[in-house]
């Protein structure tokens, strides 16, 4: 009896350290691991359908991170597209990136205008200098991040 009794502690302590160190040891998300700095969104006129938001991330893990998309309240707009603008034809056309945006380990990524950004489409009205709205960004591995997007008066053009 008392041989079963250090069993059971043993095995008691035993599970429990394993587990512990599972937890220290877990991997993060992708979520969890992009640092995520300068977000921000330009203003629109009263009358846009669709506006723009910037950000720049930093991937601060051993592993690619891959954003499929992002969202917004239905409040701010009816859908987010990941974007970026190309020159074609000598013209300057944005491109919706369907495969999404992978940011290799312990790289940077820029969403800034005249190159990747959030395409924020049906607007539910415009975006007001000084206010402010949530972003929840989606990555491949199911993760999620919600983000506070600050909307910057474009009248000063090198505000940016």
């Amino acid at each position: 009896m008392q041989m079963f009794k250090f069993l059971a502690v043993f095995l008691f302590l035993w599970v429990a350290s394993a587990a512990a160190f599972a937890d220290d040891h877990a991997q993060k998300s992708m979520a969890d691991s992009l640092l995520v700095e300068k977000v921000w969104a330009r203003e629109t006129f009263k009358m846009a359908k669709a506006g723009a938001a910037y950000a720049s991330f930093s991937n601060q893990s051993e592993s690619p991170i891959v954003l499929v998309g992002a969202s917004v309240e239905p409040e701010i707009a009816t859908m987010v597209e990941l974007h970026t603008t190309k020159m074609e034809n000598g013209m300057m056309r944005m491109q919706e990136l369907e495969e999404g945006v992978t940011i290799d380990a312990n790289e940077s990524v820029m969403f800034q205008p005249g190159g990747m950004h959030f395409m924020l489409m049906g607007l539910a009205g415009p975006l007001e200098a000084g206010k402010n709205f949530k972003l929840t960004l989606h990555f491949e591995d199911n993760s999620s991040r919600e983000l506070t997007v600050d909307i910057r008066d474009m009248s000063n053009r090198s505000a940016n």
